[in-house]
């Protein structure tokens, strides 16, 4: 995070490759160049999300590029394509079926992160203490389904 926000670590982030079920019941048997990627548009393929991404995407296969990293999880959702997301998202869903190995090599973590011009607000360390404990809980709870 930036320097200036004052924040706290909440839980390390680790990705992995996901397609819904039965999209990829319907191309796991054909050629990988066939499959469809759904990729983050990151300019400079900075992101863990990216970089995962395209060491794992083969050449020639065909690809979505998408803004935002819920718009990747909701395109796949919709059976779409197959994309690397966060295992907290992916895990959690019954609809969406984890394809390969989860890897935790960028050392990316999950932020709670607010302005200094904040950081004394009653309200705004209510809100910490509350979604520092719940979040955390409710992503390393078992996967649904």
């Amino acid at each position: 995070p930036p320097e200036h926000w004052v924040g706290r670590k909440l839980l390390p982030l680790s990705f992995a490759t996901y397609a819904h079920v039965e999209y990829w019941e319907t191309v796991r048997e054909q050629p990988p160049e066939s499959h469809r990627w759904i990729v983050l548009g990151d300019d400079l393929n900075l992101s863990a999300m990216s970089k995962i991404a395209h060491a794992r995407k083969v050449d020639g296969a065909k690809v979505t590029v998408s803004n935002t990293m819920m718009s990747v999880f909701d395109m796949v959702q919709s059976g779409f394509g197959i994309a690397v997301m966060p295992c907290y998202l992916g895990d959690k869903n019954p609809k969406l079926q984890r394809i390969d190995e989860a890897d935790d090599s960028a050392n990316w973590h999950l932020w709670l992160l607010a302005h200094p011009d904040v950081r004394r607000s009653a309200r705004v360390n209510a809100f910490y203490q509350f979604a520092t404990s719940h979040v955390s809980e409710a992503l390393l709870s078992q996967p649904q389904g």
